[in-house]
């Protein structure tokens, strides 16, 4: 099971923590000391499970970890990483599965379209191919999509009770109330740093703020060519 494969790959330095699950490695990173702070954080994700489908690293904010550090004991993390393999296991066997019902509308809209093609002009036997395609399609997909959704749903349930029977349902909603609290802190803190930055320009002189055109252009050149790496 491959999760985020090349976030995995990027991670550098030495885990702060280190366990086992069913033979594999767990590596513990903290967000902050990796590149990848502002891609998850800014979207709530202080969090995040990757794998290269046969050790784990676990990247997460210091802060968080640190508030809820009974959340991420070894125990709790075999059942996480049980329900993330149960979730990847269930996709894999809908994909196949719907990937058969797929290929039987392809071939039902390729024998209308051949059959119609005998008896009427070939535009309405392709017109009604391509709509029998497009509503076999759309109707699998809502129907995979909704199969696995309650799979995972069942499974999350399953999940969430053997944690609450591991740390006690008391500390458990104490856990979710710490969980609550700090991100509000967390994205109070960031509007707070923004409303300084925004007085903080209006302050400066005007002329600090200036760039001869030669300086702008070499400016827009940096941020294009620094996207293009961050995309590789």
């Amino acid at each position: 099971m491959k999760l985020l494969p090349k976030v995995y790959k990027g991670i550098t330095g030495e885990p702060f923590r280190t366990e086992d699950y069913n033979g594999a490695k767990i590596e513990m990173f903290y967000l902050d000391e990796t590149p990848f702070l502002a891609r998850f954080a800014s979207k709530g994700k202080f969090a995040v499970w990757t794998s290269d489908g046969e050790n784990y690293r676990l990247l997460i904010e210091k802060g968080y970890y640190e508030t809820l550090p009974d959340l991420y004991q070894p125990a709790i993390n075999v059942v996480w990483l049980d329900f993330m393999t149960f979730a990847y296991k269930t996709q894999s066997k809908l994909s196949r599965k719907y990937s058969l019902f797929t290929l039987i509308t392809f071939a039902i809209s390729l024998a209308a379209v051949l059959l119609i093609g005998q008896f009427a002009d070939d535009t309405i036997g392709l017109v009604v191919g391509i709509g029998i395609l497009f509503v076999g399609l759309y109707t699998f997909s809502r129907k995979q999509q909704k199969d696995l959704q309650t799979h995972i749903r069942a499974e999350n349930v399953i999940a969430t009770q053997k944690i609450k029977d591991i740390i006690g349902e008391k500390e458990f909603e104490n856990l979710l109330n710490d969980q609550q609290a700090y991100y509000e802190k967390y994205f109070a803190f960031e509007d707070d740093e923004a409303l300084e930055d925004e007085a903080q320009i209006d302050d400066e002189e005007l002329d600090t703020l200036e760039y001869t055109e030669t300086e702008e252009k070499e400016t827009i050149e940096a941020q294009i060519e620094e996207e293009k790496t961050g995309d590789k």
